[in-house]
């Protein structure tokens, strides 16, 4: 049908994107982006919201199929991101740069020279190392027969206009083999992960290309979403406990110190603060506050921490900041959220993100965040706000939808209503029944707990959790609620 069709063309793309050179499947994470539709050859920068956003994806992707392949990007990509765009503290850096130089001693930097492998190099560093039981195939044999290298490069001169990759090979699996090298599978998988750590530990003495070393607050709100829906698809808890890390580091040091107010209490964000080489924090003489962006993906940062965690800190720091939001961006009359703060004396023109690119506008992000406030909380003021958006945006919405895909899921989300799950943390199982929960993919359940407190969420007030039951399905805004004791209750009232 309609819907296994849509799911299966999205796990192709997932696939073939991880299969393709674009995925390092040397040091881990992905490109920014393709340079051919054959996902072979990319650009080599490495970016911290691409890394966040496929995080999330993928994860969405175990949930619908539990797929240990899938489940293995999601690994392999925060690897990539805790080894090499974690400051010591919790933050998270912006880029690696595409370029570097390709030996110590060299004058010129070319794009990819971190990355590629000659055919000679190959062999060279992996050809004595023969497989037990298949003493004549070396790991050089089967990393050349998995990854497509070729003995004079396997880059299409047409993908390398300045000839920086002249007799390079760009490893991708793709195309896929119909047979291994060797017949024993995990004997073959052995080699190969053998083989992709030699490479690793040779690529290290290569010189490094630059770190962009800026903590940006919106990408940092985007890395938090991904940990925590890695954390709670594959069941980690050290997903979780870097995502809260981070959470604190962006509420300790990419809030302006200068005012009086918390995180908790309507703080005024920063735009960023840079890791020195030493890791130390430095800041601008004179910061610069937060944008748009900054709020909206932190609100969705602190969100995803909540429904992570059940830490009602969490809720509590998204109010605050969707309440600063909309103190600086909102647009008070026709609804939507400005790109710039009221009062901006360098603004002559005040306008609105409106199209969903390599990152999700801000209205997007905000309609959502409304939306879920709204679920938690059950204060209509934030479904009022969302449905603004909606209404200033609505010939987007239904003319060119593509333009706006974050916005088209908060409509969905709004459209579908879906009911709050009000959780009884006092039941021995809770803890189990969560990780259930957790593992599957329902965009629009909303799971809350007593523990915020009816000054939070007007949910509160007359949901009577009974002792035996493992939860309360509240619907369509408190008019019918159902006890639910196992994952198969709430599917049936979903």
């Amino acid at each position: 049908d309609r819907k296994k069709r849509e799911l299966e063309m999205n796990l192709f793309t997932l696939k073939m994107m991880a299969k393709g050179g674009i995925h390092d499947h040397i040091s881990q994470g992905f490109a920014r982006y393709s340079t051919d539709a054959k996902w072979h050859v990319p650009h080599f920068e490495k970016m911290l919201y691409d890394q966040a956003q496929l995080a999330v994806v993928y994860s969405i992707a175990v949930q619908k199929t539990g797929s240990q392949e899938m489940r293995e990007i999601v690994e392999d990509i925060l690897t990539y991101v805790s080894r090499d765009l974690t400051h010591p503290e919790g933050g998270f850096y912006t880029a690696e740069d595409a370029d570097s130089y390709p030996s110590e001693g060299s004058k010129e930097k070319k794009e990819g020279a971190f990355c590629v492998w000659s055919f000679t190099e190959l062999q060279d560093i992996l050809g004595s190392h023969k497989i037990e039981g298949y003493e004549d195939k070396s790991l050089a044999d089967v990393i050349i027969h998995h990854y497509n290298v070729e003995k004079d490069g396997n880059v299409n001169p047409r993908m390398d206009p300045h000839g920086e990759l002249l007799g390079q090979n760009v490893l991708t699996e793709l195309p896929e083999k119909d047979t291994p090298l060797i017949p024993d599978e995990s004997r073959y998988k052995e080699a190969l992960n053998k083989a992709r750590k030699l490479l690793h530990e040779k690529r290290l003495t290569r010189p490094r290309p630059s770190l962009d070393d800026k903590i940006l607050t919106s990408s940092n709100g985007l890395m938090i979403s991904g940990f925590c829906a890695a954390g709670r698809a594959l069941g980690r808890q050290d997903y979780i406990a870097a995502a809260e890390k981070a959470g604190n580091f962006l509420c300790t040091h990419l809030l302006d110190q200068n005012g009086a107010k918390s995180a908790e209490n309507g703080g005024k964000l920063l735009r960023s603060c840079y890791g020195a080489s030493a890791h130390a924090l430095q800041q601008l003489d004179t910061p610069i506050h937060g944008f748009i962006d900054d709020y909206a993906f932190t609100v969705q940062a602190m969100l995803d921490l909540y429904e992570s965690t059940f830490d009602v800190i969490w809720l509590k720091r998204a109010i605050s900041f969707q309440d600063t939001q909309d103190a600086l961006f909102l647009d008070k009359s026709d609804g939507g959220y400005f790109a710039a703060e009221e009062g901006a004396s360098d603004i002559i023109i005040r306008l609105k993100d409106d199209h969903d690119g390599a990152e999700p506008s801000s209205n997007s992000i905000s309609a959502m965040n409304l939306l879920r406030l709204h679920k938690l909380t059950n204060n209509k003021k934030y479904k009022t706000q969302a449905e603004k958006i909606f209404e200033i945006f609505h010939l987007r919405l239904t003319q060119i939808p593509v333009s706006m895909s974050a916005l088209t899921e908060a409509y969905l989300f709004y459209r579908q209503d879906g009911p709050v799950l009000l959780l009884n943390t006092s039941h021995p199982d809770h803890k189990e029944f969560i990780t259930e929960l957790h593992s599957k993919y329902l965009p629009f359940l909303t799971c809350l707990t007593p523990e915020v407190g009816q000054e939070v969420s007007g949910h509160l007030a007359g949901a009577n959790l009974t002792p035996s039951s493992k939860g309360l399905l509240i619907k369509s805004d408190q008019d019918e609620k159902v006890s639910v004791n196992s994952l198969e209750d709430v599917l049936q009232n979903l």
